[in-house]
């Protein structure tokens, strides 16, 4: 498994029940030429009621989350649809991530 990015930033959280703005970190890998991703995000009071929801990325990439030890202090992600990270595992807030974390 070989990290490609770590992506960080404030998003939105997305749900039927509305949005929820939050903070996430997202980290991208190559498992044997199949992409995988899984973070954490915070911010939202409602993550223990919650099992899946779309996480909308600071620069407007749209991820499809399972979330997972979600309390009211935050949640462990993983992220359903990884090849639409394709985009943001290049663009300028992923290489900030990698130099600043």
């Amino acid at each position: 498994m070989k990290l490609v990015s770590a992506l960080r930033g404030k998003g939105v959280l997305t749900s039927p029940r509305g949005e929820v703005p939050v903070r996430y970190g997202i980290d991208v890998f190559d498992e044997g030429g199949r992409r995988t991703a899984r973070g954490w995000i915070v911010g939202a009071a409602a993550f223990s009621e919650m099992t899946t929801a779309g996480l909308r990325l600071a620069d407007g990439v749209q991820l499809e989350v399972t979330i997972e030890d979600g309390d009211a202090e935050g949640a462990s992600v993983e992220v359903t649809n990884p090849d639409a990270l394709a985009a943001a595992s290049s663009s300028p807030l992923a290489v900030r991530a990698r130099t600043t974390a």
